[in-house]
């Protein structure tokens, strides 16, 4: 543990069984909503076969927890219900949704019972084009080939454009997270292209399936806490991509949600949480009800639809109440 995450600890700590910030959030949390972003929810992140990155996954433990005390804080709301009350100009105090991206198994294995003997309401929002197939995303690709060529001591091979991403020291994981942000800037021609050379240095990469399939997907949904949202159908860059792309990503994410779910995905969430007027217009052109980006903030009545901020949720900055709770309220945590 870092220095600096010693502090906060001690910090979160002290604020919370003060009741410092129970007293803050009267303030902080009057008429406002607020949205909770997720991605992967895991029994045991160390069994994972490929370098997680920090922001992708809680515990279960800590996802537990966070649920029992978000029940016991807060007024646990759908995400459709907290855009009615903003469209209907309806208090929103202390309101708060929970959405996960991309539609990983471990949704449905782990954080879905949980889910549903809380009776939580939640947003899962799919990655179509992954959903019952056992394709992996391109950072965890990636991952997986950064850290055979780590262990093999084969880094010197890796493409010059990667090399220059390198930091010059840190962890396989500090690494690993330094060099996917970098790789997100490229234009996604370029990226695929990197990816694609790594991976001909690392041929066999596992077959695990990372994804949800259709019928887990039913099962949530049949469940009635969970509602299912669009998030493309390859989890390209939105922003980067021409207008008939993005919309083609679009459409075919809601249709191909109604084909095997026979419901209408309203709701959206922006892969990567980029996007421009472009992309806000065509989601608007197809009748999307609102959209949830991953810039941190509060939902609030002058808040657009289709640019709904959330708070990201994961395990080195929320694994105990007062760090969760911190991270909630204040932007320094």
């Amino acid at each position: 543990m870092t220095i600096r995450s010693v502090v906060k600890h001690s910090l979160a700590g002290m604020l919370h069984f003060t009741g410092a910030l129970t007293i803050y959030s009267k303030k902080k949390l009057d008429n406002r909503g607020l949205v909770l972003m997720y991605h992967r929810v895991l029994e045991d992140a160390e069994q994972s076969p490929f370098p997680l990155q920090p922001g992708m996954y809680v515990r279960k433990a800590s996802f537990e927890a966070q649920m029992s005390f978000l029940q016991n804080h807060f007024i646990i709301i759908s995400l459709q219900e907290m855009v009615c009350r903003l469209e209907a100009g309806e208090d929103m105090t202390r309101c708060c949704s929970i959405t996960f991206d991309d539609g990983w198994k471990d949704n449905y294995e782990v954080a879905f019972p949980v889910l549903k003997r809380l009776g939580i309401p939640t947003t899962i929002f799919l990655t179509t084009g992954y959903i019952g197939t056992d394709r992996w995303f391109w950072p965890d690709e990636f991952s997986w080939c950064l850290s055979v060529l780590w262990e093999r001591n084969m880094m010197r091979e890796l493409p010059r454009e990667i090399g220059d991403l390198l930091p010059r020291k840190g962890s396989l994981e500090q690494v690993t997270d330094t060099v996917i942000e970098g790789l997100k800037l490229y234009h996604p021609d370029e990226r695929d292209d990197l990816v694609r050379r790594i991976r001909s240095l690392c041929p066999g990469i596992p077959c695990d399936r990372l994804m949800m399939n259709w019928s887990e997907a039913r099962t949530m949904l049949d469940s009635g806490v969970v509602a299912i949202g669009s998030h493309t159908v390859e989890h390209q860059l939105l922003h980067q991509l021409e207008p008939e792309n993005i919309d083609r990503e679009i459409a075919t994410s809601r249709e191909d949600i109604q084909r095997n779910l026979h419901v209408d995905a309203t709701l959206f969430a922006y892969p990567n949480g980029d996007f421009n007027q472009v992309v806000k217009t065509i989601l608007a052109n197809h009748g999307f009800s609102g959209a949830v980006t991953t810039m941190r903030g509060y939902v609030t009545h002058t808040t657009p639809r289709l640019e709904m901020p959330r708070i990201g949720i994961h395990d080195d900055v929320s694994n105990t109440p007062p760090l969760f709770y911190s991270r909630i309220l204040l932007n320094s945590f």
